[in-house]
């Protein structure tokens, strides 16, 4: 990985991307008529969310089997830099205003896909009774899509670019890339603990990673979540370690 690779921005980026997608959660359970708290029915959702926007992460532009556009590693680094830069303070307000299209052509493709795929998947081709997405839900969206696609672009300043990590539902926990989410704040740790659900995917950056946030059970217990981080784990010559609680 390039030494000049945006570490701190992509953390920040991940942190913030899992609180829009957590935030998007909570809007579609009140669209669908659940209760909006992050149980395990809204754990479900986000795990949703998830796997529906970070689909095809590793392919460029979000497309399966798309090449890049920059072949040059160090101009295409620089591209999704300036790309980012561009992306990243552009507001709701300002699309109501211009669109998305008018900011970036490749993320306004990545967000009507990705409102098709949860519109599909988890409103059953709509965004209630009358088809249409309310603005509340919108607004939630457009973080949500907005937060992922500036990981992607970070995700590819680097070369290769960083790599996604997810697991599996059975898997054994492992807690050097794997945060589990309990509320007895044990944190899945028990012997014998299994991944349940993949809530958030993580990703290999420098020595470490980036965890996953996993829903874990042990002896068939059900355990709810109850709060979120993103942390990076080096190795202990790096001496450094970044634990960011999302904006609430």
């Amino acid at each position: 990985m390039s030494k000049e690779f945006p570490l701190k921005a992509f953390l920040r980026a991940v942190s913030d991307s899992r609180a829009a997608v957590r935030l998007l959660s909570r809007s579609l359970s009140t669209q669908i008529g659940q209760s909006g708290n992050r149980s395990a029915g809204g754990a479900y959702l986000e795990a949703q969310l998830s796997r529906a926007f970070y689909g095809d992460f590793e392919s460029a532009g979000f497309k399966r089997g798309g090449a890049a556009r920059v072949l040059n590693p160090t101009r295409r680094a620089e591209a999704n830099m300036v790309a980012y830069e561009a992306l990243r303070e552009v507001s709701w307000e300002d699309v109501l205003t211009r669109g998305t299209r008018h900011y970036s052509e490749g993320f306004s493709r990545f967000c009507d896909a990705k409102m098709g795929e949860v519109g599909g998947a988890l409103l059953g081709g709509g965004g209630g009774s009358g088809g249409s997405w309310p603005e509340p839900l919108l607004r939630a969206f457009f973080g949500a899509a907005k937060g992922v696609w500036l990981v992607h672009l970070l995700a590819w300043c680097s070369h290769p670019p960083v790599p996604i990590l997810r697991v599996e539902k059975g898997e054994l926990f492992d807690g050097e890339y794997m945060e589990a989410l309990a509320e007895d704040g044990e944190g899945g740790r028990r012997a014998a603990a299994t991944v349940r659900m993949m809530v958030a995917p993580g990703f290999y950056v420098r020595n470490g990673a980036v965890k996953c946030q996993v829903i874990c059970s042990s002896a068939g217990e059900r355990r709810k979540i109850v709060g979120a981080h993103a942390g990076v784990v080096l190795r202990k010559s790096e001496e450094e370690t970044v634990d960011r609680s999302p904006r609430r």
